[in-house]
């Protein structure tokens, strides 16, 4: 069995600034199974906008494990920390061969252990609840319960009767336990 190598800071700025993408997304995957450290926070948000949507998944992996570290980073923009503004972008950028926001889930994930009652996190879910991926459908439900304001419950229900109609029966099991609250 393959053991996960640990990467230190400067040898993920190294292997981040490489044309190779594999390099790329193997450094960012080891570093995000090593000590995750807030001084990485400029790398790793100059990893969010990756053209590797697996480099923009683990960035966002290891900036929502910082925790309040990564909240008081940078400066507010538009009265929101830095690193939620960033994530929020991310997870909207849409890869050019699938044409789908790649990094959707994982961003969303990272914005709901950074600041789960974000005005952010309703907004985005809105804007990206009518994509027909079950795993984006799922995510989003899913994140709405979490941030469980009366917009974010709202929303829920209005997009589990949206698309009760057209998942199968696991699917909609799911859906009724999210919407139920007891997944």
């Amino acid at each position: 069995m393959k053991t996960k190598r640990k990467v230190t800071l400067p040898q993920l700025k190294q292997a981040l600034a490489s044309k190779n993408g594999p390099v790329r997304y193997h450094a960012i995957f080891d570093y995000a199974h090593s000590e995750v450290a807030a001084e990485a926070i400029p790398t790793l948000l100059e990893a969010l906008q990756d053209k590797d949507p697996g480099v923009v998944r683990y960035a966002a992996q290891c900036l929502g494990s910082l925790g309040s570290e990564a909240l008081s980073y940078g400066k507010p923009v538009l009265d929101c920390p830095q690193v939620v503004w960033e994530l929020q972008q991310a997870a909207c950028a849409v890869d050019r061969i699938t044409s789908m926001p790649q990094a959707y889930n994982h961003c969303l994930e990272a914005l709901l252990r950074l600041d789960p009652k974000s005005d952010l996190i309703v907004g985005l879910i809105h804007d990206h609840i009518g994509i027909t991926n079950w795993y984006f459908i799922k995510a989003s439900l899913q994140a709405l319960k979490t941030v469980g304001t009366k917009e974010a419950l709202d929303l829920l229900a209005r997009s589990a009767a949206f698309w009760m109609p057209e998942l199968d029966k696991k699917q909609k099991r799911i859906i009724q336990e999210i919407v139920d609250g007891k997944r």
